[in-house]
Order: structure tokens, then sequence, then C-alpha cells
């Protein structure tokens, strides 16, 4: 759409939102100013006035929708989960707004347990039709952990459709009926045009690595999926999804040759430094301090995770350099999830360390 004075702007939203007999001239004038805010990329100021709109006019259902449309757009999902939820009440486009709902809950970084149940519970459950719905709808049951409804939702769609995403819902349900499906099928079902959904390729890596399923077949896959990967983000998800492979297949040497092609200078300097780590480490004779020098560059360049820690206090254990496992240790042991395990190592070097001393006193004694 092209806006190119205020006069255009007060028409398109008068076509958009209501009929314009029937408006008062302080929601008409609000409308215009949220265009022009959104024409300056200034949305916060354009979420408050439709906030502010909704408060004064709480029936315009149009409105509400911007709101949960403009959420969306931004990327706060959150947000536009909450207001579409509000919109499947008494909405005009209730089958819109629940097919809506269904796209966010069949993603894991969107969905929760609330909602899922307030889907599954709904009336328009009985009216999902279109293949995009009957494959959210089976994912949803798979979140919940109702495999035998997703497979018989499933069932309704393979007919139709024999496509990769499909096959992984199906062994997923499968598998969580601990039926274990053959995961040499779902490798099969990848065709050359799967390549190019990253995102795909990637929950079939990781639903691999969860059955424990390595097959050096699908290392060509993952490395046709880096080269067309539409983000650095994906591409370095794929990346550690190849290395951690290469690593299991004890083919380190291999994954250091697909790394070093892969680190053409095209992502950010370090960025695979704790890839690098990962195959160093994993050599029969790995070079313990270059080893920790990936790990100690990766955790000071990139927000630091659990793993590159404890990595890197292993190799300064092996070392023996435990002022360094202390230094390491104490700067990140409350950062993380698991401190017990911190702790426990914090623990044993401290002890080792008292020891060591103690039987120095006692030879120079």
């Amino acid at each position: 759409m092209t806006l190119e004075n205020y006069a255009e702007i007060e028409n398109y939203w008068l076509s958009k939102l209501f009929a314009p007999a029937n408006q008062p001239p302080i929601l008409k004038y609000r409308l215009v100013e949220y265009e022009l805010y959104l024409k300056q990329l200034q949305y916060e100021k354009a979420i408050q006035v439709l906030i502010k709109s909704i408060n004064d006019y709480p029936n315009n259902f149009s409105i509400k929708l911007e709101l949960a449309q403009l959420y969306d757009r931004m990327g706060d999902y959150k947000q536009s989960v909450i207001c579409y939820t509000q919109l499947l009440i008494n909405s005009p486009k209730q089958k819109f707004i629940y097919q809506k709902l269904l796209n966010f809950a069949a993603d894991t970084l969107t969905s929760s347990f609330s909602l899922n149940e307030l889907l599954l519970n709904h009336p328009l459950i009985k009216n999902v039709n279109h293949p995009t719905d009957i494959l959210n709808l089976a994912k949803i049951y798979y979140l919940q952990h109702q495999y035998d409804n997703g497979l018989l939702t499933l069932n309704r769609l393979i007919t139709k459709d024999h496509s990769l995403e499909v096959e992984l819902l199906k062994h997923q349900l499968l598998n969580g009926k601990a039926l274990k499906p053959n995961p040499e099928l779902l490798l099969e079902a990848i065709e050359p045009n799967d390549y190019q959904y990253s995102k795909l390729i990637i929950e079939v890596a990781t639903y691999f690595e969860y059955i424990s399923f390595d097959h050096p077949d699908f290392i060509p896959i993952l490395l046709k999926s880096y080269q067309v990967a539409n983000s650095d983000s994906l591409a370095y998800q794929i990346a550690s999804h190849l290395i951690h492979l290469c690593c299991r297949l004890k083919k380190p040497k291999d994954g250091l040759h697909y790394l070093r092609c892969m680190d053409d200078g095209s992502m950010p300097e370090g960025t695979f430094d704790y890839l690098y780590g990962i195959l160093y480490q994993a050599f029969d004779h790995p070079n313990i301090e270059q080893t920790a020098e990936y790990f100690n560059n990766a955790i000071n360049q990139q927000t630091p995770h659990q793993d590159a820690v404890l990595r890197l206090v292993n190799c300064y254990q092996k070392l023996e350099i435990y002022d360094k496992v202390l230094e390491t240790i104490d700067r990140y042991r409350l950062t993380y999830y698991d401190r017990l395990e911190f702790e426990r190592i914090y623990e044993d070097i401290l002890n080792q360390m008292q020891y060591t001393k103690r039987c120095t006193s006692e030879k120079g004694g």
C-alpha cells in the first residue's frame, strides 16, 4: 500500500475499518495518526494509539484485529497470541482467528498448555479441514502427548500429502506411543526440494538426536541445507547438528574439513569456535591447549552456554590449571540451570587443591 498524503491515509482507514457516516471523528483521526506512526516505523507509539482507541471503543473488532496483527508483524508473538485469544470470543471472524491460533499453538516457540487446551476444546475443532490446519492440529495433539488423537488426525492428511513434515510428525507420534518407528524411512522421505526448508531439516536432526539415530547419509543432506539456509541463525544450527553428528560417528576429521569449508568468512569471526572446540576434543589424541582456547574464545565472544563452559572446565582440569577451573566455575555457576553440576566440580577441585598442597607441604617437611 502506498500512502502519499494524509487524505489517502484517511480514505484507506475509512474503507478498511468502517462505514464513514457512522464513525466518530476522533477515532478517524486517531487511525490516521496510527498509520503515520507506522510509516515512520514508530511502532510503540502506533501500539499506544490502538490501545487507547480500543479502550474508548471496546466493541470495534477491526481495531483489536489490527493490534493483534501488528504484534505479529513485530515478532511479539506472546502479545499477539493474547490479542487473538481475546478475539476468539464473540468474533465476527472466528474461523480466521481460530486458524491463526492453531498456527501459533503448533509452534513450540509460541505454544502453551492453556492455549492448546483452549483450541482442542473449542467447537470449531469440528470444522478443521484445510490441510495446514489439520497438520497444525495433529502437532498440537503431539505437544499435549495425546498421541492417538494426533495419529487419527494425521491419517486424515496422509492420503492428501506425503510431505516430509507429515512423515516427521508421524514418527514423532509413533515414538511417543513407544512403537519405535523405523527412522530410516524418515531419512528416505527427505527429497532434494526439502533442503531449502531449514527449520524442517533442523527438526528432523533434533528428532534423530533424540532417538540416537546417527546415519552417515544424513551428512550430505545437512551440508546442502546449510548452503541454502536463509539466515545466519539457521545456518549455525544446521552446522551444529552436522558437527555433533560427525563426532558421534567418530569422524572428527571429516567434520573439521566440513567446518573449515563453512567457515569461509560469510559468518562473523569466532562464530564457529565452539564447534571447533567440540571437534578437537573428539580426536583420539586431542590438543587440549588448542581445544581450551577455542572454548574460551567461544564463551567470551558469544552468549556462553552451559556445555561450552563445562567443556572448558574439563580442559583446564586435564591441563591441571586449577585456578582457571575455579575462576571459570565461579564466573558462571549462578548462570545455568544445572548449578549442582557446577557446585560438584567446584567442591572437587577445592578438595583436590587442598590435597595437593598438603602433599607438597609434607614432602617439603
